[in-house]
């Protein structure tokens, strides 16, 4: 059954959690809070989830990207691990194919270089065997004329050829809000800008917490028999709230990402290559008429809240992309947008790495808070499912998990052999609706089977766009996100529903101005409230330009 995740019924929702006794509290609204409480809600947990932001606001909406499917982990002779993580990259792509697409990726091979013709041709089949890939998504070896011939630009000096494989191009934005709202239609309670601020105790176990409303300052207590923080790098912040952080902290990793016009880099396919130097991986993936690249990656110390990228980091990347493509002379100018994603990892002097395992951590504190820590977004389901394991038996209820069979919203497309059919169909209902193909193609493949509430209102609301200067179609697009998808504020909309403000900043800074207009008059806001979204909203285009005002000292 659909329930209807507007912002107008989130008062209401607040009124019904104060004082209430669930049997899980998720505390946490990124993709492992929300895989917990659709994995909860389908055994009948009666379950609460809240986020002090917005939904993706941390790592789950700004990852690689990519739905990895272990053939690095192959690399590493960690077979276990590719193996599920290519299950649960299959489960996804069946169970919502219009947030995970296949993205075929070369590796390009040089003499000495760390990748060779034999090597990479084990690995390709020990990959395809082992992990039962589909046969139109099966490796290959190119050799150097093959590999000039998919992709001219990469750099032909003593290429020896390389190695075609799928890789998934994932929404991560995407794929967290329609959990969210799964798990909604299955029962949870979920809402967003309420911040936990304190725990409830009784005879030393945590009861329950008291979490305050972001927007409005309204103070609410909420009672559960187990409550879960999974905030990712915020971890420790409510460990230290519990008293229960110790030896085992978190250690961070910032990963800087960077978006280039496909004008700039005419790529076909997803390149995956060794760095000029060290260790490092980069990938550059063509994404509609953009290409993004990454990773560079380093340690960070700073405020989790204020995360910058250094000019060695961005000069890491151009160096590397211009290495790889000699002939495109990138420079800073040419990066329209960029993204920094945080990583975090249990730093124990007395307990070893592991190896094998999906997921990094669950911690237990004396108080009974169940602190979890994802390893890699692709194994998110399989964390949920464990973590509820061990809350249903400590509550006793003998209910195994099944979201490896549900469908989640936007899915609805007959199964992912028959979405490129479904797409098709809806780009020409689109056409007819009067949407260039390329925008149709940007809505059907961001909401899925969803899109036909777009196109609803497309047809009976467009004419109330102009009031605001909007076009019909994001004025559609933008109510569909505000009575569906519990958004609050421009930047959930622009940010973290659409991921516009990477992959079409243009287009945003043609329409935030009529967009906060509409919010204005939507939400009632004062003079100063619409002053403060606005100097928000510029902040935020400026942030992504990677200009030089957005350094971190060095």
């Amino acid at each position: 059954m659909s329930v209807s995740f507007s912002s107008k019924n989130r008062k209401t929702w607040i009124a019904e959690i104060n004082n209430h006794s669930v049997d899980i509290l998720v505390i946490g609204g990124g993709i492992s809070g929300a895989g917990i409480a659709l994995d909860a809600s389908l055994r009948g947990l009666e379950t609460i989830l809240v986020e002090k932001t917005d939904f993706a606001s941390g790592a789950s909406g700004h990852s690689s990207k990519l739905f990895h499917g272990g053939l690095r982990h192959l690399n590493q002779f960690d077979v276990k691990k590719s193996s599920a993580l290519m299950r649960e990259r299959a489960i996804l792509h069946e169970n919502a194919p219009h947030v995970a697409r296949p993205e075929p990726m070369l590796i390009p091979i040089y003499k000495e270089g760390l990748f060779n013709r034999f090597k990479t041709s084990i690995n390709l089949k020990m990959f395809d065997h082992l992990t039962d890939v589909k046969k139109s998504e099966r490796g290959e070896l190119l050799s150097k004329k093959q590999t000039l011939k998919y992709e001219p630009l990469i750099n032909s000096e003593r290429l020896k050829g390389s190695g075609l494989y799928t890789e998934y191009r994932i929404n991560d934005m995407r794929l967290t809000i329609e959990v969210i709202k799964e798990a909604v239609n299955r029962g949870t309670k979920a809402v967003n800008y309420m911040k936990v601020e304190s725990f409830l105790y009784e005879k030393g176990q945590a009861i329950g917490v008291i979490a305050v409303d972001v927007l409005s300052g309204e103070a609410i207590k909420i009672y559960a028999k187990k409550i879960v923080n999974a905030t990712g790098a915020w971890l420790d912040e409510l460990r230290e709230q519990d008293r229960s952080k110790n030896e085992q902290s978190l250690q961070y990793v910032k990963g800087v990402h960077l978006v280039l016009n496909k004008k700039t880099l005419p790529l076909e396919y997803g390149i995956y290559f060794k760095a000029r130097e060290g260790d490092a991986f980069i990938y550059a993936v063509p994404f509609y008429d953009k290409v993004f690249v990454g990773v560079a990656q380093s340690g960070w110390a700073g405020e989790l809240e204020n995360i910058k990228w250094s000019k060695v980091e961005r000069q890491f990347l151009l160096d590397n992309l211009n290495g790889m493509f000699p002939q495109t002379k990138i420079t800073e100018q040419d990066v329209i947008s960029s993204w920094i994603g945080i990583s975090s990892y249990i730093n124990s002097p007395t307990k070893p790495p592991k190896k094998s395992e999906i997921y990094d951590d669950i911690i237990v504190s004396d108080s009974g808070l169940i602190s979890v820590l994802l390893g890699t977004l692709t194994g998110y389901r399989m964390m949920a499912e464990k973590v509820v394991d061990m809350l249903c038996k400590e509550l006793k209820i003998n209910q195994r998990s099944v979201t490896d069979s549900i469908t989640l919203t936007g899915g609805y497309v007959g199964g992912s052999e028959l979405f490129a059919g479904f797409c098709e169909q809806k780009i020409e209902e689109g056409k007819r609706l009067g949407l260039s193909e390329k925008r149709a193609r940007t809505l059907v493949e961001r909401y899925g089977s969803n899109v036909g509430n777009i196109y609803a209102k497309l047809k009976s609301k467009s004419r109330f766009a102009g009031k605001w200067g909007l076009p019909s179609d994001l004025y559609a697009e933008l109510r569909y996100n505000l009575e569906e998808e519990l958004v609050m504020v421009p930047e959930d909309f622009i940010v973290r529903r659409t991921g516009a403000l990477y992959f079409e900043r243009e287009f945003i800074e043609e329409y935030y101005l009529q967009i906060l207009a509409y919010f204005a008059d939507h939400c009632h806001w004062t003079n100063e409230q619409l002053q403060h979204y606005t100097e928000s909203l510029r902040t935020k285009l400026k942030e992504v330009q990677f200009t030089e005002d957005e350094l971190e000292l060095e």
